[in-house]
């Protein structure tokens, strides 16, 4: 159905058609009477005769496109009409399906960690081309392999420590998986180990260190790490004699180790005074005078779980 603005126009186009006709019927009746006055050419009085008929033509055609305005549309013109609506939104819906093809859409909260194409390159459904990899990074399972010797003291649900290269403080991890196999080569058992990394100290790929409890022995004695020194295999320790302001070396048993202490199981007594810093420069019956440092004690560990350290990657 045409709109109104439509038929006004139309209408417009009839009553200018109407006032070309009038006037070309007026100069066609002029012309006749010249004509049989012999007062103009055959070929001027042609072409005002040709003027008029197409004059009363074009009001023809205005009246028809009127009425036809007026009318609206047949069924036949409605059908047709609904045809090419129908195939105009099948193309759309066509386009629309395309478009919605050129967008690639994370199917969960993730990074991309690597790019398989190029900007601009072309790919096609078949053969399936991988686009990117995406890792979901708020979770990373580190997968390390522990001797089998340990294997009755590893279990699903243990806590760990699990420290990334270039930090200082390690963060907590939970086993939660202990391979049933065990590695013919290397003799170890794989274990994964579930660590939260909101804060994104973890890389997907990175080695880490990976600290598993595996015995404790509360009330120990221990003492700092660093001050021991290896002599023929041996562990020793410089024990500072304030009498003699001299050191002795003393060969030690120690047990446990972690966290920067060791254990010691022989060979010192709770409130002996051992030497921290350098103690491999020293040599028995040497004379120092001790620093702050050197004020350090072997001490009770009240409650203090050690554990020994193995490392892992994670992927």
């Amino acid at each position: 159905w045409k709109r109104p603005e439509e038929i006004r126009r139309l209408k417009a186009a009839r009553e200018e058609a109407l006032a070309r006709e009038e006037r070309s019927q007026s100069d066609f009746k002029r012309m006749e009477s010249l004509i049989d006055q012999r007062a103009t050419s055959e070929q001027e009085f042609g072409r005002v005769r040709a003027e008029l008929r197409s004059a009363r033509a074009a009001v023809e055609r205005a009246e028809a496109d009127l009425a036809e305005a007026e009318a609206g549309p047949t069924e036949a013109q409605i059908a047709v009409a609904r045809a090419l609506v129908s195939q105009a939104e099948a193309e759309v819906r066509i386009k629309e399906d395309r478009l919605k093809k050129t967008v690639i859409r994370a199917p969960y909260d993730a990074v991309i960690v690597d790019r398989f194409v190029d900007e601009g390159e072309r790919v096609t459904s078949q053969p399936r081309v991988e686009l990117m990899e995406l890792m979901d990074l708020s979770l990373v399972v580190v997968q390390v392999g522990v001797p089998e010797r340990y294997l009755g003291r590893v279990k699903v649900g243990d806590r760990v420590r699990v420290q990334a290269a270039g930090t200082v403080d390690p963060v907590p991890g939970l086993i939660v998986l202990v391979n049933e196999k065990v590695d013919h080569e290397t003799r170890t058992i794989r274990v994964r180990v579930a660590v939260e990394n909101h804060e994104r100290k973890f890389k997907a790929g990175q080695f880490v260190k990976v600290a598993f409890e595996i015995d404790s022995a509360p009330d120990a004695l221990v003492i700092p790490t660093r001050s021991l020194v290896y002599s023929g295999g041996q562990p020793q320790v410089f024990v500072y004699n304030a009498e003699s302001q001299r050191v002795s070396q003393r060969v030690v048993r120690v047990g446990l180790e972690g966290d920067g202490i060791t254990e010691v199981i022989d060979g010192l007594a709770e409130g002996d005074r051992i030497v921290l810093q350098d103690p491999a420069v020293l040599a028995d019956g040497m004379r120092v005078q001790p620093g702050e440092s050197e004020r350090q004690v072997a001490h009770q560990d009240q409650g203090k779980v050690l554990a020994a350290g193995m490392t892992g990657g994670s992927r």
